[in-house]
């Protein structure tokens, strides 16, 4: 008997997540590191920070790194085939960067080389995009500053 309703079970969640798997859209031209002209970020969760419940899916269109549309997703397979560059957020839940208003900026720790490209992947990771530094080196922090706002860093 055993046998039996475990079969009847695995044959349903198979099939389940074949079609799953094949409904589902696919990444599509994205590269880490690379930026674009235009992103669209389709069939991702919402959480937009006002303090709402999340909404979507949602499909997220990015024009030279700005958000320039929020809309419903577009369920068909084929809805964005002419576009080059396209995440499949399915599944996903996108937020807004978090900010972080008490940091340190450093390139050393404990005696220590700390690159600051390191410290930032390292804020980035815990999703913080933004950081007001409290007390550091003023010197090289208006300088990292200074390459933000060029966009170089």
């Amino acid at each position: 008997m055993k046998n039996f309703k475990l079969k009847q079970w695995i044959i349903p969640a198979l099939f389940v997540m074949l079609i799953g798997k094949s409904v589902q859209s696919q990444s599509v031209g994205v590269e880490n590191g690379n930026r674009y002209d235009t992103l669209i970020i389709r069939n991702v969760i919402l959480i937009d920070g006002k303090g709402t419940p999340p909404r979507g899916p949602v499909d997220v269109v990015l024009k030279k790194n700005i958000i320039s549309s929020i809309r419903g997703a577009r369920r068909r397979a084929n809805a964005y085939q002419n576009e080059k560059h396209v995440i499949d957020g399915s599944g996903m839940y996108m937020l807004p960067g978090l900010i972080n208003i008490h940091v340190h900026i450093h390139d050393s720790r404990a005696g220590h080389p700390l690159p600051f490209e390191y410290l930032y992947k390292l804020w980035l990771s815990c999703g913080i995009t933004t950081v007001r530094d409290v007390g550091s080196n003023h010197d090289k922090t208006f300088d990292e500053r200074k390459k933000s706002r060029e966009g170089s860093i």
